[in-house]
């Protein structure tokens, strides 16, 4: 069900399509920023005013920009995109939902920031149809034709901390 954009104040959200990063709270959430070095440990896209598709243990799923209130976020509002590349991102996202998690990428992108890489754990991450937050957002990017890959090979290879990192990233601050 789409939110009419009159049913939203102007500015209480990023514009669909956009994807933010954010720095959460919690154990997991913690190991994730001390295995990448980042001060970001998730990633998700904006799909209209109130709700975002984001990886999770139980899957690809719906959540609200609400849940990370009080959280710091920075989102690509800075990046040029067209209103179709917007919609293809949704578009995208949308067609990820239930995609199991990526935990067999969680170890191999950890265990690369420590220069270290098995290649038959990388094969066995690429062989899964599992993906992380962050691969998410890679995904969704090349599908709009953006280079949302952060100079890695593939979506497979991207972090939040890579994402963060990309010119155009902003704070949002509701108006």
């Amino acid at each position: 069900m789409d939110i009419p954009a009159d049913a939203v104040p102007t500015g209480f959200a990023p514009p669909p399509g956009c994807y933010g990063v954010v720095k959460a709270g919690g154990f997991y959430a913690w190991l994730i920023r001390a295995a990448t070095k980042s001060k970001y440990d998730h990633a998700f896209v904006v799909c209209d005013n109130l709700r975002i598709i984001e990886a999770a243990p139980s899957g690809a799923r719906w959540a609200e920009l609400a849940d990370y209130d009080g959280c710091e976020i920075l989102y690509n509002t800075g990046e040029a995109m067209s209103d179709a590349q917007r919609k293809a991102v949704v578009a995208e996202a949308v067609t990820l939902l239930g995609t199991p998690y990526g935990w067999t990428d969680i170890v191999r992108l950890g265990l690369r920031t420590l220069g270290i890489q098995w290649g038959w754990l990388t094969r066995r991450a690429d062989n899964e149809r599992a993906m992380i937050c962050s691969q998410i957002v890679a995904r969704c990017g090349e599908a709009a034709g953006l280079d949302w890959n952060c100079g890695r090979e593939a979506p497979a290879a991207v972090t939040p901390a890579d994402l963060a990192k990309r010119d155009g990233m902003q704070p949002w601050t509701a108006l």
